[in-house]
């Protein structure tokens, strides 16, 4: 089963996680929201084999579901925004030629447990806890004694039904919020807690898509700066540094990637215990092939069954490892630079900037010269040794700063 992607705002934690097929549980509630789709031929339901497709934009934690339609695509877009406590934003977009009935759909995750949803022009009160708040009145609210009953109705064209009287919920295992798309149209839909201002809720005054995307984005200029030579690597680490501050759970690994701020906050939340437990590294740098299967081991939209840790753990200690050697006169700070170099980085550009370690921040670039490789580093204070034994296992320096050019690698000239 693939991990759900975590959807929120810095500061508030995830507001919810959105599943494979599309479908959104919001944090605390029980029950889940589907996005159901109802085209002239059919309606296309999450899980009933409709062709579908999901990406997260631009490795930030916005989530874009697409599910074919005759003539284009129905996308929901879903992802956080506003200071916290936040507020949960749902883009509905339809990318074809004909209209379609948009159909939101809470059920809970056992058979047989009711919901209901109460009415009030542009909101729908979801058990009496979550509005959804769309930019125009919803168009009408079906239930059904199961998904099953529900489609059923649907199909029948009760799509049409009048909307209940104002302070009557409709309830039901499954409860349909229904709205209409005109072709090439979009309609947005905000997530909030009742209790939440009823100002933030306004869909028509919250940031789009394109929007918290950049939002994101200007997060990648903290921390550890690195610029892989792997497009598919580097997506993979942008979205896991998200999803790690988001999450704000993962210690160790923000503390690796110089999220100080976050990750202080992280530590002083965990027992005792875990914080020991946490703060162990392994005695030796990871190699390609740790990294290699954690990437294959994550779903297409960048999630990990046990989250993001391992995966921006190991990378960090391939790229910097750091390990405090005791000798006989002091003690001696050994900084592992590129402990493992993969064959398909041959040749391509490495960069890697300011990351953290017990004795200051280290840098370093790689640039090639036909087979043989160009390394410059800069270290913040000077008391380090530096290895970099996956581009030449002899070399070693003390220096704080300088650059060598490396005897021809082997997997260059092999």
């Amino acid at each position: 089963m693939t991990a759900p992607v975590a959807v929120g705002v810095l500061g508030a934690g995830a507001l919810g996680h959105v599943d494979a097929d599309g479908s959104i549980t919001p944090g605390g509630v029980g029950w889940r929201l589907s996005p159901w789709f109802g085209a002239d031929d059919r309606w296309r339901v999450p899980g009933d084999g409709s062709a579908s497709r999901q990406v997260l934009v631009d490795a930030a934690p916005v989530v874009r579901s697409t599910t074919r339609v005759p003539g284009g695509d129905a996308q929901a877009v879903v992802y956080g925004t506003g200071p916290p406590p936040g507020v949960g934003v749902i883009e509905i977009a339809n990318e074809s030629p004909v209209p379609f009935a948009l159909a939101l759909v809470v059920q809970g995750p056992s058979p047989g447990t009711r919901h209901d949803a109460l009415i009030d022009g542009t909101d729908a009160i979801v058990d009496g806890s979550v509005v959804l708040r769309g930019a125009r009145p919803w168009s009408g609210c079906v239930a059904g004694a199961s998904p099953r009953d529900l489609l059923a109705q649907l199909t029948a064209g009760r799509a049409d039904v009048a909307l209940p009287r104002p302070g009557t919920p409709v309830s039901g295992v499954a409860v349909a919020l229904l709205a209409p798309v005109a072709h090439r149209a979009a309609l947005r839909v905000a997530m909030t807690q009742l209790t939440t201002d009823p100002g933030s809720g306004d869909p028509r005054g919250l940031p789009g898509t394109e929007e918290t995307v950049r939002s994101w984005q200007m997060h990648r200029t903290r921390g550890v700066q690195v610029e892989l030579p792997d497009a598919r690597l580097q997506d993979a680490l942008h979205a896991a540094r998200s999803a790690a501050l988001l999450e704000g759970r993962a210690a160790a690994a923000l503390e690796d990637w110089g999220f100080d701020a976050e990750s202080e906050i992280a530590w002083r939340a965990m027992s005792w215990g875990s914080r020991r437990q946490a703060a162990r590294r392994a005695s030796t740098p990871a190699r390609w092939a740790d990294v290699q299967a954690l990437l294959d081991a994550a779903s297409p939209v960048w999630t990990w069954d046990g989250g993001p840790d391992p995966f921006l753990l190991a990378l960090r200690s391939l790229l910097v490892h750091e390990a405090a050697a005791r000798t006989a006169t002091r003690r001696e700070h050994e900084v592992t630079l590129c402990a493992d170099l993969p064959p398909a980085w041959v040749g391509q550009s490495l960069d890697v900037r300011d990351a953290p370690t017990r004795h200051g921040r280290v840098s370093y670039a790689l640039r090639w010269h036909g087979s043989r490789a160009a390394l410059l580093w800069e270290c913040e204070r000077p008391g380090m040794t530096l290895r970099a034994p996956g581009l030449d296992p002899a070399w070693s320096t003390t220096e704080p700063r300088g650059e060598t050019l490396l005897p021809p690698h082997p997997a260059a000239i092999g």
